[in-house]
């Protein structure tokens, strides 16, 4: 599982079937809240001036943005196919 914190007790996780999991007390206990569209290669998730857990999940296809707490996920920046050379 890849993880994040987004403060000190407040922890973010993709599991490798892509499902999302929080936890609010430091990763003593976990809870699913949605799932990426992919397997997860990187994670982070940071708690915006609102109070708000935005977290961006970067999958083969692309980096995946939540601004709901992980309910929902979309393509932030999309994975291209061109190579720039």
């Amino acid at each position: 599982m890849f993880t994040a914190f987004a403060d000190p007790r407040t922890a973010v996780g993709v599991a490798p079937d892509s499902t999302v999991h929080i936890s609010r007390d430091a990763g003593n206990a976990w809870e699913q809240t949605g799932k990426v569209s992919a397997p997860a290669a990187a994670i982070t998730a940071a708690v915006d001036d609102g109070g708000e857990l935005r977290i961006w999940v970067t999958t083969d296809n692309g980096v995946e943005h939540s601004a709901d707490g992980g309910a929902a996920f979309n393509t932030a920046i999309p994975t291209t196919s061109s190579v720039v050379r």
